[in-house]
């Protein structure tokens, strides 16, 4: 198992937390709360970057 796919699955597993944290919490108190959006965003925005490399480096092994 590769270094990204094993990067892969944390970054899916943090997904779905940061999906239960928006769902669950975020809506609950303060939809308009900026600063738990920013650091939600940056959480998906890091699992975008790692999906992108993960990919392009097993074009690079093929």
């Amino acid at each position: 198992m590769n270094v990204s796919d094993r990067l892969q699955i944390v970054v899916h597993l943090l997904n779905f937390i940061i999906f239960l944290y928006f769902a669950v919490i975020l809506i609950q108190t303060d939809p308009l709360d900026v600063t738990n959006i920013i650091i939600s965003a940056v959480g998906l925005i890091s699992s975008l970057v790692v999906s992108i490399l993960s990919a392009v480096e097993r074009l690079r092994g093929e």
